[in-house]
């Protein structure tokens, strides 16, 4: 269903004018969509981070933990949620209800994982910045191609490995 960039972005573009248009504001149960929307059509993003403070603490939170343990297996809920866009997902999916649009795309895991991927695309090199969160700098996607992405998160302060090195940013890879 995505087979270029081009139909991811063109989708989160309809999505913003429908949002726009039909409702006048973006109400709370969207969520993150205009954010993410905002993101694909900017080379940085900088601003208008409301609701997300919880999130971008559970991605710090995520990364030190494991940078200060290897092994650290407990569930990402913050990075790894941001990688896959699971509340994007979630909150897009609360939108096409209320419009009565088909929802494939969003109950498909194959069409999901598409679009995420051509989304990971457009945002490949477009950092956000400005992060209302006092030990995240910026985070950037790197590296997405075809069924594989990274993120890397910079901090504002190193943080400790348990060897005693300082690390300046933690990186995530995936492949889906």
């Amino acid at each position: 269903m995505f087979n270029e960039e081009a139909h991811a972005m063109y989708l989160l573009v309809e999505i913003r004018k429908l949002i726009e248009y039909e409702l006048g504001e973006l109400r709370p149960e969207y969520g993150n969509i205009k954010f993410y929307c905002d993101w694909a059509m900017h080379t940085a993003k900088s601003r208008s981070f409301q609701g997300l403070e919880e999130t971008f603490e559970l991605i710090y939170q995520d990364c030190k933990r494991h940078i200060e343990d290897e092994w650290a297996t407990a569930q990402s809920k913050g990075l790894i949620n941001f990688l896959y866009f699971t509340e994007l997902q979630k909150h897009l999916l609360i939108l096409y209800e209320q419009f009565k649009l088909p929802k494939k795309m969003l109950e498909d895991d194959s069409v999901w994982i598409s679009f995420i991927m051509r989304l990971l695309g457009i945002l490949t090199d477009q950092p956000i910045t400005n992060i209302p969160n006092k030990h995240i700098k910026e985070i950037c996607v790197i590296g997405a191609s075809e069924r594989t992405a990274a993120i890397r998160v910079y901090f504002t302060k190193p943080v400790i490995t348990p060897s005693g090195k300082p690390s300046h940013y933690y990186q995530l890879g995936n492949a889906f």
